[in-house]
């Protein structure tokens, strides 16, 4: 089966990463429009799509829900630990000011 690709998806969701980091960062980015919160909501519905099309085939299979988190947690585990220190050593740095 070939794989699928949602450039255009993955640029827009992409997007609205961006519009979400200005809008938490106005010490980098300046003051940003509030409007920018509905990228919030995009991004949520976007990331929904591409995660119902990647796992449909197994879910129609039988893949229990437990399953389902277990492979979620797997997958996303590693990068959330990773940015928590990132996050914990820059907040360091950035309040030893």
């Amino acid at each position: 089966m070939p794989v699928k690709s949602y450039r255009t998806l993955h640029g827009i969701r992409g997007v609205a990463a961006l519009c979400i980091v200005a809008l938490h960062s106005p010490r980098l980015f300046g003051p940003v429009s509030t409007f920018l919160g509905m990228a919030v909501d995009l991004f949520f519905a976007l990331s929904g799509s591409v995660l119902a099309h990647a796992y449909e085939t197994r879910l129609r299979q039988g893949m229990s829900p437990l399953a389902f988190l277990r492979q979620r947690l797997v997958r996303l585990c590693p990068p959330l630990r990773a940015r928590a220190a990132l996050g914990d050593c820059a907040c360091g740095i950035v309040y030893s000011l």
